[in-house]
């Protein structure tokens, strides 16, 4: 059997299509193979009234439907508050007020939109709209076999940004609320390694390979990419927080070999280290 129909299905702020060469990308690498291989595609797409574009929107190739939400409305839902209250995240970042909200945002979206498609398509593709096609095999895209997200951005689990796949996946994809309301309570580092729990509870295995990666864009129309400076200033972050808690020691025991102090610090305190370590070894600041 061969893929004859696919399915693309876009969500979030419709941000990055504001720019003629982030829409070039998702032509090169994923309207245009496509269409080399005779495969017909039909494009949703789920967003917000916040950053909506109607003139980009207008660039976005047969597209059969557009869902479009209000933010202010999903968060006074009573989804958001049970999803608020039964999820919990350890990573810093992610326990930020205004990053949290946009998480439950953006699940949101994507299971209110899911009950739009159906199963008559042999592929389907969801992703982020906010984001630029670094590198995309097409082989993913023309073969009904294997299911795949970003070998980049994974963060100890799987990139929520983006996966290919059957529908079977793609709804167990799109309904990340459902699952986290069936489970009562769920407490874990990220929400890339919610993804991961929620494909290994069902038995799936996602690949992740390294040709498969996207480039999120900011707001302001900047993308990670754009800042090669960004480790520099992360390794700097790293070196002051260890500076700060070695100047907060009572009792810095020295180590003979090279002069260096081993510091004494909370668990807390090197939580914090640990991550910042991460962040910078994994790109967490280019996510």
């Amino acid at each position: 059997m061969v893929v004859r129909r696919f399915s693309i299905i876009y969500n979030g702020l419709i941000r990055g299509f504001k720019y003629d060469d982030v829409i070039q990308t998702h032509c090169d690498k994923l309207w245009c193979p496509l269409e080399k291989a005779g495969i017909k595609y039909d494009i949703f797409l789920v967003t917000n009234k916040a950053e909506y574009d109607t003139e980009a929107v207008k660039k976005i190739p047969n597209l059969k439907k557009v869902l479009i939400l209000d933010v202010a409305e999903i968060k006074a839902s009573d989804m958001f508050r049970r999803v608020s209250q039964a999820l919990s995240f350890g990573c810093w970042k992610c326990r930020q007020p205004s990053a949290f909200q946009n998480y439950v945002v953006s699940i949101l979206n994507k299971a209110w939109f899911i009950q739009q498609i159906d199963d008559t398509y042999d592929r389907y593709l969801s992703m982020d709209i906010a984001q630029s096609i670094d590198r995309l095999e097409p082989s993913m895209l023309l073969s009904l076999e294997g299911i795949y997200s970003p070998g980049w951005g994974c963060n100890l689990g799987h990139n929520d940004r983006l996966l290919i796949g059957d529908y079977r996946t793609t709804c167990m994809y799109n309904s990340i609320a459902d699952y986290i309301l069936n489970r009562e309570k769920i407490t874990l580092f990220n929400p890339e390694c919610l993804v991961e729990e929620m494909f290994k509870a069902s038995g799936i295995q996602v690949e992740q390979p390294e040709s498969l990666r996207v480039t999120r864009v900011r707001g302001d129309g900047s993308r990670p990419a754009d800042k090669p400076d960004a480790a520099a200033k992360t390794m700097e972050q790293v070196h002051e927080l260890v500076r700060k808690l070695a100047a907060q020691s009572t009792n810095p025991r020295p180590v003979a070999r090279g002069g260096v102090k081993r510091v004494k610090m909370t668990r807390g305190q090197f939580q914090r280290l640990q991550r910042r370590r991460y962040h910078l070894l994994r790109g967490r600041w280019g996510h």
